[in-house]
């Protein structure tokens, strides 16, 4: 999904939040997990295979495959290995339910995860995009196994 349909709705749902009764640390909270830390992931794969920390060169770099992707049948997709996420996935979701029993706030961070998570799913899901692939880092390794690179 966009960056900025996630901002969007992130927003739109924090004003839910708000009139709830959540103050504003916890809206800032799930605001800044949903829209900026869960995303850092995508930073991470960047730098770590461009071997670069240019925010210009991350922004066209994740543009110019998205457009490249887009442009290829579902057939030709299931081909190509999925991008690796680290915070996109349940295993990493349960790391955190682990830690909002011991550690304050943590289950603000947890449910910006999953609202972002849950956007995700509806664009997969709109897009015929393979389903599981940011449900499981797990799966997607093995997935990944048979498939070649997308560059």
């Amino acid at each position: 999904m966009e960056p900025l349909h996630h901002i969007i709705y992130s927003i739109l749902f924090s004003i839910i939040l708000f009139l709830t009764g959540f103050n504003s640390i916890k809206i800032f909270l799930f605001l800044f997990s949903a829209i900026v830390l869960i995303d850092l992931d995508h930073v991470l794969l960047f730098i770590f295979k461009k071997k670069s920390i240019n925010p210009f060169k991350f922004w066209r770099w994740s543009y110019e495959k998205k457009d490249r992707w887009d442009k290829i049948s579902f057939k030709e997709k299931e081909k190509y290995k999925k991008p690796i996420y680290i915070f996109h996935n349940i295993e990493f979701l349960s790391i955190l339910i682990l830690i909002s029993r011991f550690i304050p706030y943590t289950n603000i961070i947890l449910y910006g995860f999953i609202f972002h998570l849950f956007l995700d799913a509806i664009y997969n899901l709109q897009h015929r995009e393979e389903k599981f692939s940011k449900v499981s880092l797990i799966y997607t390794l093995v997935k990944n196994k048979k498939r070649e690179e997308f560059r």
